[in-house]
Formats: structure tokens, C-alpha cells, sequence
């Protein structure tokens, strides 16, 4: 998957908050969506602490990032139980609706791979405004980068 054309891949710049996420994403088999996210740095205080809007398996492939958790119903950001480092060749699961998480990479962007399932039914945040595709020359770039990272 990881060989094909940009042209099969959707993107998103995800900005309206820390971290900065750059997207691409595609179905597999037809219940699945497979996500590669460019993390990039932020200082957790401008982190986005928030509930996964879907069951998530997570592989970060290159740098690090920190990570802090939570648990909580409804909209209000319950308080962190666990701060975490997760370098690469770390995996991980978000596997209940009400687990929160914020991602804060330091000095380099994170590379990871997500497996995702079907959307849970429940609020997350959004971006207040449509998100932009990455440029066609960007997402070249990232796909470059996972497949030498996937060569390795």
C-alpha cells in the first residue's frame, strides 16, 4: 500500500490546534481506515487533549513523541493519569470512547502508522473551519519517507 500512487491516498493538514498534523489516509477493507501522521512539535500546554474519535492501534515508526492520558465521559477533559515517552517502535491502543490523549513531539516530528476502525458515537473536537488537503508535492514527500522508513 505503502508503493502506490499519491492519487490513492486523502490527505488532511490538521492546524486548527497543536500539534500540527499532516493526514494521509486511505479504506482498507472497507471497515478499516489506514492513517500516516507527520506529528509535529508543540509544548504539551498547546496540546490538544482529546478523546480518539475512533478504536485505534498506533505504531510510531520515527523520532518520539510524549503523551499524556486520561479517562472520562462527556466533554470535559478529565485529569491526566499517565505522562509517557513513546520513541520509535513503540505501539499502543486507544480502545474505549472515553480514553483521552494529547501528543506533544519535542525537537522533531513523529512519523506514525494508525490502524482505525468504525467511529465511536460520541463528541470530539473538530476544526471550526473545512481542512485542507497537504499540497501534492508534500504527500509525495511523507509517502517517500514511510516507505524508505518501511525499507529499513
Amino acid at each position: 500500500m505503502l508503493r502506490e500512487s499519491s492519487t490513492n491516498w486523502n490527505s488532511y493538514d490538521i492546524d486548527f490546534h497543536a500539534p500540527r498534523i499532516e493526514r494521509l489516509w486511505r479504506t482498507w477493507r472497507d471497515v478499516y481506515r489506514l492513517n500516516l501522521h507527520v506529528i509535529h512539535p508543540c509544548e504539551l500546554e498547546r496540546a490538544l487533549y482529546h478523546p480518539h474519535a475512533w478504536p485505534a492501534a498506533i505504531h510510531v515508526v520515527q523520532g518520539e513523541y510524549r503523551m499524556v492520558t486520561g479517562y472520562g465521559v462527556g466533554d470535559v477533559p478529565p485529569p491526566h493519569s499517565f505522562r509517557l515517552v513513546l520513541p520509535a517502535g513503540s505501539y499502543y491502543e486507544m480502545i474505549h470512547k472515553d480514553a483521552w490523549h494529547a501528543e506533544f513531539p519535542r525537537g522533531a516530528a513523529a512519523y506514525t502508522i494508525t490502524l482505525s476502525g468504525v467511529p465511536w458515537k460520541r463528541s470530539a473536537p473538530k476544526s471550526p473551519h473545512a481542512l485542507r488537503p497537504v499540497s501534492e508535492s508534500r504527500v509525495e514527500n511523507i509517502l517517500a519517507t514511510f516507505q524508505s522508513l518501511h525499507a529499513r
